[in-house]
Formats: C-alpha cells, structure tokens, sequence
C-alpha cells in the first residue's frame, strides 16, 4: 500500500490528461450507441444507483466514494454495453464496486446484503434479482479491470486541512464545509478523479465555495495562498471551470431519458 498519492498507483497508472481520456473512452466504440453528453448522463445514473445502493446499506462517504472511482476506471477500459463486455450488466458491476470498496475501505459487508438491496429496491432493469455467486464472479473481472490497484486518495482530508487554515470563524467553517463536501462528493459523477490530484480538486472546490459564500473569504488573497501549496492560481481556474461544466452536464440531466438510453445500451450489438 502507498504512503502516500505521490508514490502511489493512482498517481502512477490512473491519472490521464483530457485527450488521453477521451482516446480511451473512444476506444470502446460507444458512440455508435450514445453521444458524449449522453454517455455523462448515462455515468451520473449509474452513479446514483452506486450512492443509493450505498446508503441502503448504511455506508460511510469514503466507501461510496471509492466504489464510483472503481466503476469509473473499470468503464474507462470496457463497454457499457454488456454484449460486448462478457455479458455483465453495468448493474451486476456497480454492486461489486460497492462490495469491493468495501472490503478495500476495511468496512466489509455480507455479499448476500448487497444482493438483497440490489434486487429489493428494484435496482436492477430487465435483471430480476443477482445472486451472490455472480457478485463473486465479477469481483475477479473488476480486480482484473483494475489492474489489482485498489487504494483510492480522496480530497476529503486535503478539503478540512485547507479549511483549516483559513481564517473562518467556527459558524462559517461549518457551512464552508458542508458546502465544499457536497462539491467533492459531485465530482464522483464525472471523470474529474481520473484528471486532477485530490489536492487539486480540493483547492478548486475551496475556490468554488469561497465564491458562492464571498463575504466568509472576501479578503484572502487566494493566489498568495495557492503559492504556499506550490500551486498556480490558473492551474486552479481551470479546474474550476471543469466544476462549473460538471454542474451544467447535471443541470441537463433527466432521469426518464437516460433510463431509455441505459435500455439502449442493454439491446445494442455492437
């Protein structure tokens, strides 16, 4: 297990830049099927089905946070589409991301409860119900998809550390902070984990915050700040506008639509 992001797979093996992205997520051919915005949207949905599968089962923030970081590389490198992806549904994945991060986030739960979630609350389209013993099974696909690197570095930390060390009175830390832990938990629905560092994202969504509540933060000279962290006040910019284009994908965003395009993927040969 790496000390620490710098040393770690995920620096190493799972940070691209945008153009590498996009030639991964070209690759898999889906835009016989999907556009890119609707293959956003078809992420968000499937996203959502992570958190509330997650919340169901009574788990903390980190875990459902990891359990989308998985679904996300697994997908960079295999098609939505389960005809061509060894037949497994994105549902049957999602759940073993959500069994996975589990055990890899030291809190384990029962394969046969992430099963009965699965099927009780009516997660699973054309599926009737996933038996444990397919979980298992996908579980060596998804390890696999991952290459074995299985520990995941969050903002969490860097967001409370860096608030910290603004000069915010106790009332207005408390509402900075639930605000930025909604942003950082946002940037789960997007590609934004595979782009930017964790300190980044969590310099980006302070950023963010600090102008939506302006008068908290309004004499901080944040470039000076950035400085200290050997980080551009650009560098930070541009990742704000990747947060600001994250919030107009969701904006666009229609639940009833995107279960037609999820049953598209589900008939679709290609």
């Amino acid at each position: 297990m790496a000390a620490s992001f710098w040393s770690s797979s995920q620096r190493k093996t799972w940070l691209f830049t945008q153009t590498q992205l996009d030639e991964l997520i070209r690759a898999q051919k889906e835009n016989c099927v999907l556009t890119s915005l609707e293959r956003k949207h078809v992420m968000i949905y499937y996203t959502g089905m992570i958190i509330s599968l997650a919340k169901a089962l009574k788990l903390r923030q980190q875990i459902i946070s990891t359990a989308c970081v998985f679904f996300k590389r697994y997908y960079l490198r295999h098609s939505l589409v389960p005809q061509r992806n060894n037949g497994i549904e994105p549902t049957l994945m999602l759940a073993t991301c959500v069994y996975l991060a589990c055990k890899v986030e030291e809190a384990p739960v029962h394969i046969k409860s992430v099963s009965q979630v699965m099927t009780s609350n009516q997660m699973l389209g054309s599926q009737s119900s996933i038996d444990p013993s397919k979980i298992s099974e996908c579980e060596f696909y998804l390890m696999e998809g991952l290459e074995f690197y299985m520990i995941v570095f969050h903002p969490y930390n860097a967001v409370i550390m860096y608030i910290k060390d603004l000069s915010l009175s106790k009332q207005d830390r408390t509402v900075f902070l639930q605000t930025a832990w909604m942003i950082v938990n946002d940037t789960y629905k997007t590609d934004l984990p595979m782009l930017y560092p964790p300190h980044m994202i969590a310099l980006a969504v302070i950023y963010l915050t600090a102008g939506m509540q302006e008068n908290a933060l309004k004499d901080v000279d944040f470039a000076a700040w950035f400085s200290r962290f050997n980080v551009g006040h650009n560098d930070v910019l541009i990742l704000v506008q990747h947060l600001l284009d994250m919030y107009q994908v969701m904006s666009l965003y229609v639940e009833k639509d995107v279960s037609g395009l999820v049953s598209r993927l589900r008939s679709a040969q290609v």
